[in-house]
């Protein structure tokens, strides 16, 4: 009892209760005996290892890895210590949770993107570029099987200010394209190792499904996005004359739904799936500040541009 008491028991607890002091000045008396007993501990061990030889047993090199579950068991014994953050500790098990999220599942669908046509008129090219709302864009030419690449809305419009042409199939980047089925994980890594920003994602039958974002992965770490009614709120504001003040990128049937009206009510053509889009294609145009035109008791007015995209709108309902 003395025995596991005082030389196991006790010793642990000292330990754990003053591990930087006691470390700090045992570190060089224990450096200096492992060096004195190092021959006989390497005599020892080589004994050891002939007598296991005989019985079929050899000396195992493989470094034991550690697994998921015993980092999470590690996290939370040292959250519970104070040395990691709730935050801390929720981040590092999301990157663990990246190999085992698919890429289909963090992706943005395909019926959500914004395709550029390589062989549309410039006017028209910017107008899909301002109602997307987006940063990338998967270029085509002839048809969407046939992707020329990817454009950034900052080359073409770095281009233009410079007063060089600004052709997206020109200025667009090869595409990486990832299967729909592999880790979150796997993907982070093709995405880096190509130095891409956004990867276009394909089905078993090479159909582009969907696109993927350094972004989307960056918020599958950070933590949980805020749920589809709250992100609605944060982007429609009811001011008390009765107006809305509107995100362009809120999806038009949730507007609908937010004025009462029915999903029919912006006759939805498939060329725009947004607020923003509907502006656009109302105007025909690329919008500035200060546009505005009536449609079915509202009045749309376009109230603030970042740069060249559509941010926000105030809608105003007209009396009779």
């Amino acid at each position: 009892m003395a025995s596991i008491i005082f030389g196991e028991l006790l010793p642990k607890r000292l330990a754990l209760a003053h591990s930087e002091a006691i470390a700090s000045r045992l570190a060089r008396p224990i450096q200096a005996v492992a060096r004195g007993l190092g021959p006989i501990v390497q005599l020892l061990s080589g004994t050891t290892n002939t007598l296991a030889a005989l019985f079929g047993v050899k000396e195992s090199t493989e470094t034991i890895p550690v697994s998921d579950e015993e980092l999470r068991y590690l996290l939370e014994q040292g959250k519970r210590a104070g040395v990691f953050s709730s935050t801390e500790q929720g981040m590092v098990e999301r990157v663990l949770r990246l190999d085992e999220l698919r890429v289909e599942e963090l992706m943005t669908p395909s019926v959500k993107i914004v395709w550029i046509n390589a062989d549309e008129e410039a006017e028209v090219t910017w107008r899909a570029l301002v109602a997307g709302g987006h940063s990338h864009f998967p270029v085509y030419q002839g048809s969407r099987e046939n992707v020329v690449g990817v454009v950034s809305v900052k080359a073409l419009w770095a281009n233009t200010a410079a007063g060089l042409p600004a052709k997206p199939a020109d200025l667009a980047t090869p595409a990486l394209i990832i299967p729909e089925t592999i880790p979150a994980l796997r993907a982070l890594e093709q995405l880096q190792k190509a130095k891409q920003r956004v990867a276009l994602v394909s089905d078993e039958f090479g159909s582009i499904t969907g696109i993927l974002s350094l972004l989307d992965l960056l918020e599958a770490i950070v933590g949980d996005l805020p749920s589809h009614e709250d992100r609605q709120r944060a982007r429609v504001v009811k001011r008390e004359d009765g107006s809305w003040l509107v995100d362009a990128t809120l999806p038009v049937e949730d507007f609908a739904k937010e004025i009462g009206k029915g999903a029919d009510h912006y006759q939805l053509d498939g060329d725009y799936q947004t607020l923003g889009g509907f502006i656009v294609h109302h105007l025909a145009r690329v919008p500035h500040e200060g546009d505005a035109f009536l449609y079915r008791g509202h009045r749309y007015e376009v109230v603030d541009m970042d740069r060249h995209r559509l941010d926000k709108i105030l809608v105003t309902p007209q009396k009779g």
